[in-house]
């Protein structure tokens, strides 16, 4: 029989994903919200719907965390500050 060949596996921590998340999730949502098909405080209570009350695990904790996000006044874009979407140096602005 041959040799079994076994592929590295990425390592990533909570917090690698958190950021990961946050930094497709939440422009994605401004994006949605620019065009007029998403409600951010909508969304923010739908999230609600799939956490029980008083639930203490790590997905109650992030939708948490992303209500509060969501539910943030939004600041505009001005001359002074680079556009929400710009993420990644050269991505879309």
């Amino acid at each position: 029989m041959g040799r079994l060949m076994q592929a590295e596996v990425a390592d990533f921590t909570a917090t690698d994903l958190i950021k990961l998340f946050a930094a497709t999730y939440l422009p994605l949502c401004d994006r949605l919200e620019s065009a007029g098909v998403l409600d951010r405080a909508a969304l923010a209570d739908a999230m609600g719907l799939y956490v029980a009350p008083g639930e203490e695990t790590a997905s109650a904790a992030m939708v948490e965390a992303l209500q509060i996000v969501l539910r943030r006044p939004r600041r505009q874009p001005g001359p002074r500050r680079e556009p929400a979407l710009r993420v990644i140096a050269g991505g879309l602005g």
